[in-house]
């Protein structure tokens, strides 16, 4: 195991809160890893670079499965986005709340 030593006189809470940090971090980068992957099918479905179905006819009056499909998946991963970006705001704000109350 890594033993963990103070850095600058760092005591463990302020450890503590670090870790919590680079936690949070890490899970933001997921969620925009996740977020343009989402992003990306979205768009190769709406403009039929990819096809559910096989045998579509590209009428202009006709709107395509894979476009509905498409439009729900964007919103889908906007509201996802935003509702756990909205989660780690509000973490963020409560970690700095403590440290100005602590102090």
């Amino acid at each position: 195991m890594i033993n963990c030593v103070p850095v600058n006189g760092m005591n463990k809470s302020k450890q503590g809160n670090l870790k919590n940090l680079l936690a949070v971090m890490a899970i933001t980068i997921l969620i925009y890893m996740t977020y343009i992957l989402l992003s990306a099918l979205a768009i190769m479905l709406f403009t039929g670079s990819i096809h559910i179905i096989s045998g579509q006819s590209n009428s202009s009056l006709t709107i395509s499965f894979s476009k509905i499909i498409a439009a729900g998946m964007g919103v889908i991963s906007v509201v996802y986005f935003l509702k756990i970006w909205k989660k780690i705001i509000h973490y963020a704000e409560d970690l700095v709340y403590r440290r100005k109350r602590a102090s």
